[in-house]
C-alpha cells in the first residue's frame, strides 16, 4: 500500500485556553495539491505552521512519508514554505536569493549554479538573476520567493496566501502558473486561502476549515455540488438556503434557478447586470429571496414584475446546521 506524502492524525493545537486546531486528521498524496480553506480564525494558518514547524503541535501526529515529523526542528523537515510577504533579502541579487539556501547546506558551487539556473527557468526568471528584488515587479518577486523554495527539492511544498499581496489581473496569472507547476514537479502543494474562488479554481481537493475542524474535504466539485452542511453551501460559491423547516434548507445554486411562468411566485426585487450574467433576484410570498443567475444575452425581467422561479430537483440539496 502507497504511503500518504504528508499525512495529520488527530492533529490539535491550543493557546493557552483557546483551540486553533482540533483534531484534525487528513493524508494528502505525492504530487497533490490541496487547499485549506476558512475564513479567518479557522485554523488553515495555524496548521499550515505546524506541517512546516514553526508550531509545536499539543496532540497528534504529522507523517511525511510515513516518518512522525511533529517534533522536529522546521529545518530538518523536507518542506520549504512560500508567505504572502515574499521575505527576499533586499541587498542581494534574484540568483544569490534564490541560492541562499543551498549555500548554508554547504553544496558544491557547481551544483549550486546548475540547481538555481534550473529553478529561475522554472519560474520564467533565467534572464533576470542580476537584478535586485526592489527592481522586479509584485508578481516577478512572487516567482523568485517560488524559486527560493523549489531549488531545495521539497517534498512538500506550504503556501501561505501567497497571492494575497497581487492585483486580481496577475493573482489570476499566477494561479494558471502555480497549477502548471505543481503538475510539472509532481511536487505536494498545501496552499492557504480564504478565497473560494481561488480554492476551486487550482485545488485537487479542498479541505474547508470552521473553528480549528474540517468541516468537509473533497473534490471542488462534490464541495459546490453536495455540500455537507449550511455552511459550506454558503461559503463555497453564491447559493440560494430556501428554509424547509426542522432547521433545514434547501441549497440551490443560482445557475439552476430559472425564471418563467410557472413554479414558485414572487416579486423582482433587483436585477444586477455582471459583465457575462444577470442575476435577478426575486423576493417568495414568505420573504424568501431567491437569485437567478442567467446569460446576460438572455431576456430578463423588471423591477416590480411579478414571476414564477423553479429549480431541477436534482440540483437541490437540503442541507443543516
Amino acid at each position: 500500500m502507497t504511503v500518504p506524502r504528508l499525512e495529520l492524525r488527530a492533529l490539535s493545537k491550543q493557546f493557552g485556553a483557546f483551540t486553533a486546531v482540533d483534531g484534525v486528521s487528513f493524508a494528502v498524496e505525492r504530487g497533490e495539491f490541496l487547499t485549506l480553506l476558512g475564513a479567518s480564525g479557522s485554523g488553515k494558518t495555524t496548521t499550515l505552521r505546524l506541517v512546516a514547524g514553526f508550531e509545536t503541535p499539543s496532540a497528534g501526529a504529522i507523517l511525511i512519508d510515513g516518518v512522525d515529523a511533529a517534533h522536529q526542528p522546521p529545518f530538518k523537515r523536507p518542506v520549504n514554505t512560500v508567505f504572502q510577504q515574499y521575505a527576499l533579502f533586499p541587498h542581494m541579487s534574484v540568483w544569490d536569493n534564490v541560492g541562499y539556501g543551498l549555500r548554508m547546506r554547504g553544496r558544491p558551487a557547481d551544483e549550486i549554479r546548475e540547481r538555481v539556473g534550473r529553478a529561475l527557468e522554472m519560474v520564467r526568471l533565467h534572464d533576470l538573476g542580476g537584478r535586485a528584488p526592489r527592481q522586479l515587479s509584485g508578481g516577478q518577486q512572487q516567482r523568485v520567493a517560488l524559486a527560493r523554495a523549489l531549488v531545495n527539492e521539497p517534498q512538500v511544498l506550504l503556501l501561505d496566501e501567497p497571492l494575497g499581496a497581487l492585483d486580481l489581473k496577475l493573482r489570476r496569472q499566477m494561479q494558471t502558473e502555480l497549477t502548471a507547476l505543481n503538475r510539472q514537479l509532481g511536487i505536494t502543494f498545501i496552499y492557504v486561502t480564504h478565497d473560494q474562488e481561488e480554492a476551486l479554481t487550482m485545488s485537487d481537493r479542498i479541505a474547508l476549515m470552521r473553528g480549528g475542524r474540517i468541516e468537509q474535504i473533497g473534490p471542488p466539485r462534490e464541495l459546490y455540488d453536495r455540500p455537507r452542511s449550511r455552511y459550506v453551501a454558503d461559503f463555497i460559491g453564491e447559493t440560494n438556503l430556501i428554509p424547509t423547516g426542522d432547521n433545514a434548507w434547501l441549497s440551490v445554486r443560482p445557475e439552476a434557478v430559472a425564471i418563467g411562468s410557472d413554479g414558485r411566485p414572487g416579486v423582482v426585487t433587483a436585477v444586477v447586470y455582471a459583465g457575462s450574467a444577470v442575476k435577478t433576484h426575486v423576493r417568495l410570498g414568505d420573504g424568501t429571496e431567491v437569485v437567478s443567475q442567467q446569460a446576460a444575452h438572455r431576456p430578463t425581467a423588471t423591477v416590480g414584475e411579478t414571476v414564477c422561479v423553479r429549480w431541477p430537483e436534482d440540483q437541490a440539496v437540503t442541507v443543516r446546521d
